[in-house]
């Protein structure tokens, strides 16, 4: 009897330490996950930022054409861009989503166009009252 006890003894040490093991691996997993959509979630700020930047430098010009190169994907997602009231992009597998204010421009301005970052090249053109980002 006394190996059976040894036995069942170290059998549930084992799956002690399976359980200690399966819970440090879920920890970290979890942990990388949010780390993950952080930086997503900071790079796509970089991004929207980056549009705001040549949609409020395109206001001093009658007519004007900014040429510019954003990243294909982030995070091995693509995103869409989107400019309307705000200036939009969003992560098309995760959902999430990033609105830059566009300073007021909306009400002086007509703000259109939505591409996606498979363009990789993209141009922010002003005509006029009209401000639009299209493929290049």
């Amino acid at each position: 009897m006394r190996g059976q006890y040894r036995i069942v003894a170290e059998v549930f040490l084992f799956l002690l330490g399976m359980m200690f093991a399966f819970s440090i691996i879920t920890s970290f997993s979890s942990t990388e996950r949010e780390l993950e959509s952080y930086a997503k979630l900071a790079l796509l700020e970089s991004v929207a930022d980056k549009l705001t930047g040549f949609l409020i430098a395109s206001v001093s010009f009658d007519n004007a054409s900014f040429h510019f190169v954003l990243p294909v994907k982030i995070g091995d997602s693509c995103y869409k861009i989107s400019m309307g009231d705000e200036v939009t992009i969003e992560d098309l597998t995760s959902g999430l989503k990033v609105n830059n204010s566009a300073y007021g421009l909306e009400r002086a301005f007509n703000l259109s166009g939505s591409e996606y970052s498979s363009a990789l090249y993209l141009e922010l053109q002003k005509r006029g009252e009209e401000i639009f980002v299209v493929r290049e």
